[in-house]
């Protein structure tokens, strides 16, 4: 089942890496990562920006992948829920486990996994998320 899938990433690299995995299984992927000049991709980290940006997607994403080292995480969770909004959001980090993810999981119900990005084993996870809250 086609789901449609937000990632918020540091580094653009890695998130258009997730986002072509994902859209080449049938999802839809909204990123955080903007185009200059035509060419050159840098990553908008500013949180409320891009909890902006994911809002203005209509239909709201079923699933948010999140970097949680290098973006303020907290803040975004912290932003969506004082606001009502409860997406399932995966929080992926590259030192794994950690203070940061365990406080995710706790305050938040976030679902973690740990990087070097594997796509295969994401798209599985996104699926599996997506199926358990539907």
């Amino acid at each position: 089942m086609k789901k449609r899938v937000f990632i918020f990433d540091s580094d653009p690299d890695t998130a258009m890496t997730m986002a072509f995995g994902l859209e080449s299984e049938g999802h839809e992927v909204l990123t955080n990562i903007e185009q200059v000049d035509g060419q050159i991709y840098r990553a908008q980290l500013d949180t409320t920006k891009v909890i902006r940006k994911m809002l203005n997607w209509d239909p709201l994403p079923d699933v948010i992948i999140i970097e949680c080292l290098d973006v303020d995480s907290e803040r975004f969770m912290e932003i969506l829920t004082s606001a009502g909004v409860h997406i399932t959001t995966l929080a992926m980090s590259h030192r794994y486990p950690n203070t940061k993810i365990e406080r995710l999981m706790s305050e938040y119900g976030v679902f973690c996994m740990p990087k070097p990005l594997n796509v295969g084993r994401l798209v599985d996870y996104v699926h599996q998320l997506s199926m358990a809250n539907h």
